[in-house]
């Protein structure tokens, strides 16, 4: 799933991604963690095999 967030931050590009981290390199500040968030549970969704498709709600 990781691999998934670090495509889509290169897709959004450089300065983008770079206000997902507000204080430091490693902790996101809320956008950075909502857009984490939100990629993971569009993989849950997809994928039938999770079993956890019923269970995911993506508020868009």
């Amino acid at each position: 799933m990781s691999h998934a967030v670090a495509q889509k931050y290169q897709e959004l590009g450089k300065e983008k991604v770079k206000a997902f981290f507000p204080k430091d390199h490693t902790h996101t500040g809320l956008e950075g963690a909502t857009f984490t968030a939100k990629t993971f549970a569009e993989i849950l969704k997809k994928h039938k095999e999770v079993g956890l498709r019923g269970c995911v709600y993506i508020n868009k």
